[in-house]
């Protein structure tokens, strides 16, 4: 089921959430920054002939804020939300190995009941076919052969029917894995 778009999906998101995380974590860092700007003019001749060690300006800065409250709260919300999403993605997946589950089970099912309404419609078939020499050999009559007739013709109705909600039974398994193509 590791190939199921749904599944896919609420991974990446739990992904996401974990850069986020990390994210929220360097703002718990302190920022220090230095600066170093050479103050030169700008000439005709090399940088290299005009640099001298007396001509800049350098400066550093460092911030921590005093309080960490809100970027430990935030660090642990996202702890909080990727948890959560990751027993959403494990509820998600035990209903969709249900939903397999199911749905092969029903198409199972359905060709089962295929081949039993294939074998019906086969002897539906030979008594018809009985029934039409004992017409012809005058052993029995029209209605007889139409009663067989309609009992055929109704058993081949019901095995398309089967077949239709085999097919259709096909279709859900395939869905339900995640790999039905239009």
């Amino acid at each position: 089921m590791v190939n199921h778009p749904a599944l896919r999906k609420s991974q990446l998101r739990i992904d996401q959430m974990e850069v986020e995380q990390k994210l929220k974590k360097e703002q718990l860092k302190p920022d220090l920054r230095l600066k170093y700007n050479p103050i030169a003019e700008a000439s005709s001749a090399g940088i290299a002939e005009t640099y001298s060690l007396a001509n800049y300006t350098w400066g550093v800065s460092f911030s921590m804020p005093v309080f960490l409250r809100k970027e430990r709260g935030d660090v642990q919300l996202m702890q909080l939300k990727i948890q959560e999403a990751e027993l959403k993605l494990s509820n998600q997946n035990a209903q969709l190995n249900y939903a397999v589950n199911a749905s092969f089970n029903e198409w199972n099912t359905t060709r089962l009941q295929a081949e039993i309404y294939g074998q019906n419609v086969e002897d539906y078939r030979a008594l018809l076919e009985g029934e039409k020499r004992l017409f012809n050999s005058g052993e029995s009559s029209l209605f007889m052969v139409n009663a067989r007739e309609v009992g055929y013709i109704g058993a081949q109705i019901k095995w398309i029917e089967v077949l239709g909600k085999g097919r259709k039974a096909a279709l859900k398994t395939a869905f339900a894995l995640g790999t039905f193509e239009f």
